[in-house]
């Protein structure tokens, strides 16, 4: 018996795939590719996409990603307001609208982009992104020196879709930029398996209108609750190089006249000032900076503490947060001291 013979009848059995078992494989493939193509061409049609819930980009802030579609949909903007919950909640959109154009004589359109418990840097990252995408005229950005004693870069500084807006990519970052079916699939499957963050998502869709604002009837209520009573005594006025260095990144956005930029003041309650000489000293030393680093800019400063149209309890939710009274009573003091502003 010949070598060739030998190997010819004891050779091992191998997996071998023929030529209808490997045409299945590619076959099937295909089929999976055409069937996420059509899932992916109906999300993006409007029609459905209104009947569903804001895609998610993988941020663990929910009213960021319902904020981002709604400014998806607006298409085109010429002023956002920048900053944190005291942002979100304190800035009506349609207020300062209408104010505006009634001091100035014509139209502006703005959204509110100020994002809950994400961090004070994250106005310049979202600005950073508007800038790109949309290239509005104004940013307005809101600070408290309540959030200017520490160095926080917040969640979304992380964020692999937020990275891929500034040129870094990842899968993820492309995915959470492109594909429908990788936005639509995490809020879907919270609303279908009922979980709780289905249901904040919900509430958050429900709450924040069109225009990006937030607004709460929430009223401040005296003995304040133990949770705020406490926040209030942690309270620190001094600001730190670190958040100065941040207002820098603010300032910086100032090109005129193709992009003009204001910081305003977001206002506290008087209770958070009241009897703390070492407060009070500290609060007037962080607006002295705030004032002289934007005043050697170029950029207006607007104070908003001493306003008589904030002075009531009926115009705060908590010692922190205007309610939806005081957001528009400041909203409309703004968009008339803006229009008015000699730039």
């Amino acid at each position: 018996m010949t070598l060739r013979q030998l190997w010819r009848d004891y050779r091992p059995n191998t997996l071998k795939l023929t030529l209808p078992a490997g045409y299945t494989l590619v076959l099937a493939a295909v089929f999976v590719a055409l069937y996420v193509l059509l899932i992916e061409v109906a999300l993006r049609v409007p029609a459905l996409q209104s009947r569903l819930p804001a895609p998610s980009v993988r941020s663990q802030h929910f009213d960021f990603e319902i904020k981002l579609q709604r400014l998806r949909e607006m298409g085109s903007v010429d002023c956002v307001f920048l900053g944190t919950s005291i942002v979100d909640r304190g800035l009506s959109p349609a207020d300062f609208e209408q104010a505006y154009q009634d001091a100035a004589g014509g139209p502006i359109t703005c959204f509110n982009f100020g994002v809950d418990g994400a961090g004070e840097y994250t106005g310049v990252l979202l600005a950073e992104y508007v800038m790109r995408a949309y290239r509005p005229r104004l940013l307005v950005f809101g600070v408290s020196p309540r959030l200017g004693n520490g160095w926080d870069e917040g969640s979304l500084a992380w964020l692999p879709w937020l990275k891929y807006q500034q040129g870094e990519f990842s899968p993820r970052g492309w995915l959470a930029e492109h594909s429908r079916l990788y936005g639509y699939s995490r809020p879907l499957a919270n609303d279908l398996t009922g979980t709780l963050s289905g249901e904040r998502r919900a509430f958050l869709d429900r709450m924040i209108l069109a225009n990006g604002f937030y607004p709460t009837d929430e009223r401040i209520t005296f003995p304040m609750l133990p949770g705020d009573e406490g926040r209030l005594e942690r309270s620190n006025y001094a600001i730190s190089e670190a958040w100065l260095s941040r207002l820098d990144e603010m300032l910086a956005f100032q090109r005129p006249p193709r992009t003009r930029v204001v910081i305003v003041e977001m206002a506290i309650h008087p209770v958070a000032l009241e009897g703390r000489a070492d407060r009070l000293s500290d609060y007037a030393a962080s607006m002295s900076a705030i004032t002289a680093r934007a005043e050697a800019k170029g950029v207006p400063f607007f104070e908003t503490n001493r306003l008589d149209v904030l002075a009531a309890d009926e115009n705060w939710a908590d010692f922190n947060h205007l309610n939806a009274t005081g957001a528009r009573a400041l909203s409309r003091w703004l968009g008339e001291q803006i229009a008015r502003h000699a730039w």
